[in-house]
């Protein structure tokens, strides 16, 4: 490859400043919503504190982090193990910075996390779609904006690796759409290290690698398939390491989810309990809705069928499990599927209602999960 001309050096220039604005908007904006959040759920709250208002960004998962970073798997509560090592062993990392504060290095790297994916899904849709010209907003502005305010983002807030998955995830996707193989590979073992369901991305390397022409070199290939692969290997031997048993995230986690079953009677169990006064999955219906249509809606806008893969597998795994809990934040780990939703949101009236009920989810579902009301 020859030498970028001073031309394309400006324009890059100009796409990674648009994107750092534009998700910086975004990022913002959930924030404000979020702090609406928590100032609703200090008010409704009722009778004697809730332990969950008081421990705020480091609550429900954030406090299995927390005591990863700081105790290791030994010093954590047995079901620990259903956490990979790679986001709290970062937050110990960088812990000297804030002072040796794990839960800050932990809520810090979350938040960053999250503004670098929402940067990085900007320049995915905008390589993939074109539509780069930064006088009008575009398809990749509403990505970047729609990856921020969709209502489960509110994690992104909190000690959670849903942020720095984001990044990794949208990170391997667009190393893919360049066909940089060997950093297809890196951040692909990144987001496998960093929770189960990042493993993912191996589907569409996969079929990206079955379709492309000219193939790559072997040493490529390789590079591509091994990633995720020894990302998620190199975690279970971090766990195993700790606990001597090699099987333990999935052992803890079969009991948290049960048994396996076939996802679409299970999604229609979940929809028929609602008319039977049973509200178990009140919250995971209406993401088991959009995510279904938003999967129909990239088939329909011609999206990359690696991606249409991703959602659709990430779709069936979540949604086979007995316990639909945290249906929302895994939807938001299939990127295309926030890519599919700003392809919708193509008109005006699309936009505002997008922003609304997206402005009003994220502040609703942080106020309900500090009140202890739904599972994040």
């Amino acid at each position: 490859m020859g030498v970028p001309t001073p031309d394309v050096r400006i324009d890059r220039r100009v796409a990674i400043r648009r994107s750092i604005l534009v998700a910086s908007v975004g990022w913002l904006w959930a924030r404000a919503c979020i702090a609406v959040g928590f100032v609703v759920a200090h008010a409704a709250q009722s009778g004697s504190r809730s332990a969950t208002l008081d421990q705020g960004l480091l609550s429900w998962d954030s406090a299995f982090y927390l005591n990863l970073a700081r105790d290791g798997y030994a010093g954590s509560p047995p079901d620990a193990v259903r956490f990979f090592p790679l986001y709290p062993t970062l937050g110990k990392a960088f812990s000297p910075i804030f002072g040796g504060r794990e839960d800050i290095a932990l809520v810090v790297l979350s938040n960053i996390g999250a503004l670098v994916g929402a940067a990085l899904l900007w320049h995915l849709a905008s390589e993939t779609f074109g539509g780069s010209d930064t006088a009008t907003p575009t398809l990749a502005d509403r990505a970047a904006i729609a990856i921020a305010i969709v209502p489960p983002a509110f994690v992104f807030a909190f000690a959670y690796t849903e942020g720095i998955a984001l990044a990794f995830v949208a990170a391997t996707l667009l190393a893919l759409t360049r066909r940089s193989w060997f950093w297809v590979g890196i951040w692909a073992a990144l987001a496998a290290a960093s929770r189960p369901i990042g493993g993912l991305v191996l589907v569409p390397i996969l079929v990206e690698l079955i379709r492309v022409r000219p193939r790559p070199s072997p040493g490529r290939i390789v590079a591509a398939v091994l990633g995720p692969l020894l990302g998620f290997a190199a975690a279970m031997l971090w766990i195993y390491r700790e606990t001597s048993d090699l099987f333990a995230p999935v052992d803890a986690q079969a009991v948290l989810r049960s048994d396996l079953r076939n996802p679409i009677v299970r999604c229609l169990e979940a929809v028929w309990a609602l008319f039977h006064d049973n509200y178990t999955d009140i919250e995971n219906v209406p993401f088991i809705v959009l995510w279904v249509l938003l999967v129909i809606v990239s088939i329909q806008r011609r999206q990359p069928w690696s991606w249409i893969a991703l959602s659709v597998v990430t779709l069936v795994l979540a949604t086979s499990a007995q316990t639909l809990d945290s249906l929302g934040r895994y939807g938001m780990l299939a990127v295309p599927l926030l890519i599919a939703l700003a392809q919708w949101a193509d008109r005006r009236w699309r936009q505002v209602l997008v922003a609304v009920l997206g402005s009003a989810g994220v502040t609703w579902m942080t106020a309900a999960v500090l009140l202890d009301q739904i599972v994040p």
